[in-house]
């Protein structure tokens, strides 16, 4: 095989999108996950991602308008030791007011978003193969309120 066939079976496509979870009751998930990540099908029309326990399926949709993206810029060792300095010396002055200023710089233009909601999994005989997701779990309870309502009898037998 030659080197440019190899060149062509190794070719890889860079994306960057914003994603947004719903569904999340723990507003601090994101800050708690050590690394339990795991992204499937993300080349496909609905992919999955899996954050500890939870699981998320979802779609790509156009961004209204133009996202953007910065990072916190790296700081030398001078500019963090001259801030560790500053910060000292508020402390000991008294003075609350310690400069929590971030430096950014820009990331990325972005025009697409991954929307994901929480997927809840069951084995694949009950369900049909599609994924249950909030907005059917929730359809399903109220199907099942008024199934049981219209079967339970009152307190008179």
């Amino acid at each position: 095989m030659s080197n440019k066939n190899m060149a062509d079976n190794n070719d890889e496509e860079e994306m960057t999108f914003i994603v947004e979870l719903s569904g999340i009751l723990d507003s601090d998930l994101l800050s708690k996950v050590k690394g339990n990540c795991q992204v499937l099908g993300i080349d496909t029309d609905k992919p999955l991602l899996q954050l500890e326990q939870y699981t998320f399926t979802g779609e790509y949709e156009d961004t209204l308008g133009t996202g953007l993206i910065f990072e916190e810029k790296d700081k030398s060792e001078a500019s963090q030791l001259k801030e560790t300095r500053q910060n000292i010396l508020h402390h000991l002055l008294g003075e609350d007011s310690i400069n929590t200023a971030v430096d950014l710089e820009f990331s990325h233009v972005v025009n697409k978003k991954l929307i994901m909601k929480r997927a809840f999994l069951t084995p694949e005989d009950e369900t049909d193969g599609e994924p249950i997701t909030s907005d059917t779990i929730e359809n399903v309870d109220m199907a099942a309120e008024d199934e049981s309502a219209r079967t339970s009898t009152g307190p008179d037998g």
